[in-house]
């Protein structure tokens, strides 16, 4: 710039080059993680020796990538599985509250406090929030599994998938647009088992992929991130990337066992559970970008969102 560059000018220039996205892709500005870690019980094959604060599951939340982990609930109950609100002053979360209780989907502020229970089924689990706000998708059931929505205040619960003895729906997720609903649906039969979709008026039903768990749609509506095993039966789950309408499945991970794919809020990183040990940023090539958190004796990772 010359010596005569207005001032206004030079300022809008330094704006924008704060705004800037890094070199190494980082995010421009910081977004909150959360996820669900616990202690597993060093006596398997007697689970009663484990009951307990120790070994139940608590929430955590990271303010930014790089930044420490910081417990938002305190072992009381057994909480897992979180799913941020689109506004991220909300946690929808899996809670037992004690043994033979079951599992409900619950609501806390951000900070883990003023819970209050949505939900009041056997086995509810796997809450995601709708892109408005205004209801969370969840698995529900006891033998089989359907995909449920209900408000934050526990109203206007209903059953989108209605699946037949035998047939299950889990691990739903919202299309940006809030139309339509991916998840994992299984069947005694292989070819009714792979990730799919349907409309919020329980019709439409798609498949995306025929083998697949775990699935989560892209903030920009352009991919579906899921889970499969690769080529070499030992290589375990790895993260692959489908469009929404089944095509030009890509495999991203290479090695390991990944869990709980979820993408960035900008889609242009996912964070995912490694061996379900330890937290990291992959970038759009399956390569990982950044470690979250570091792998701690007897600790797992149960559940994350970004």
């Amino acid at each position: 710039m010359s010596a005569r560059t207005p001032l206004a000018v030079i300022a809008v220039a330094l704006a924008l080059a704060a705004l800037a996205v890094p070199a190494d892709g980082s995010l421009p500005r910081a977004e909150p993680l959360v996820y669900g870690g616990r202690v597993l019980c060093p006596f398997p094959r007697h689970p009663e020796r484990c009951r307990g604060p120790r070994y139940n599951g608590a929430l955590y939340v990271v303010a930014r990538p790089g930044a420490p982990s910081r417990r938002v609930t305190d072992r009381t109950f057994d909480d897992s599985r979180p799913s941020w609100s689109p506004d991220r002053r909300w946690i929808a979360f899996v809670r037992s509250r004690a043994p033979g209780s079951g599992y409900q989907i619950w609501v806390s502020s951000a900070d883990g406090r003023h819970a209050r229970q949505v939900t009041r089924g056997v086995v509810d689990t796997t809450p995601a929030w709708s892109p408005d706000g205004r209801w969370i998708a969840f698995r529900g059931g006891a033998r089989t599994f359907d995909v449920f929505v209900v408000r934050q205040d526990g109203t206007g619960l209903r059953n989108l998938t209605r699946n037949p003895a035998g047939v299950s729906a889990l691990d739903p997720t919202w299309s940006p647009d809030g139309r339509r609903i991916a998840f994992r649906r299984t069947a005694p039969r292989p070819t009714g088992t792979g990730v799919y979709s349907i409309g919020l008026d329980g019709r439409g039903l798609r498949r995306l992929v025929a083998n697949g768990s775990a699935p989560d749609w892209s903030p920009d509506g352009r991919l579906v991130a899921y889970l499969a095993p690769a080529a070499a039966p030992s290589s375990g789950e790895q993260v692959h990337v489908v469009r929404p309408n089944g095509s030009k499945p890509r495999l991203l991970t290479r090695g390991g066992s990944w869990a709980f794919p979820r993408w960035s809020p900008d889609a242009r990183r996912l964070v995912a559970a490694f061996d379900e040990r330890r937290l990291a940023v992959l970038r759009l090539d399956g390569t990982v970008a950044r470690w979250l958190t570091e792998r701690r004796p007897g600790f797992v990772i149960d559940g994350v969102d970004w």
